[in-house]
This record gives C-alpha cells, structure tokens and sequence, in this order.
C-alpha cells in the first residue's frame, strides 16, 4: 500500500494479493490463518495450533487437552481417555 510518497508493504496480520489493482488496500487476514509483514496471501495456522481472530500475526498453541487441525479457529477439548 502507499502513503502517498512511497509504497509501503502490508503490516503483519494482513496481505495485499498480487492481483490487487487498488493501491493502499492490505487486508486482514481470517481467523485460522496468519501473515508475516509484506504478504502476498495468508497461511493456514498449523495442526496443534488456534487463530481465533482475523488480522493475526501468528498462532496460538493449544493448550493440554485441546487439540485442533490445520486452520483451525479454536482448539477443541479431547474425548474422554485421550
């Protein structure tokens, strides 16, 4: 994106496409993902981890007894005797 004086890139948490055509136009990205600064697309959160909120800069382990698959929003609890 642009200040208006030189190009800027995308702060963590967000991602400009590179097909994008508007300047200035980063977006979040969505629960279940993340991005470094400067993103083209977003990633999905590791197995074994939680991205609850769009615009993150990273994933959250899940805590003992919650487990979760890649992308995951949140972590769920396991079954009884796992």
């Amino acid at each position: 994106f642009t200040d208006g004086v030189e190009c800027l890139q995308c702060p963590a948490g967000q991602y400009r496409s590179q097909n994008e055509t508007v300047a200035g136009t980063c977006q979040q990205c969505p629960p279940g993902t993340y991005s470094g600064p400067g993103a083209h697309s977003c990633v999905e959160c590791p197995a074994g981890t939680q991205n609850p909120a769009p615009g993150m800069a990273q994933c959250f382990v899940c805590p003992a007894g919650r487990i979760s698959a890649a992308g995951s929003e949140v972590c769920t609890q396991c079954e009884k005797g796992r």
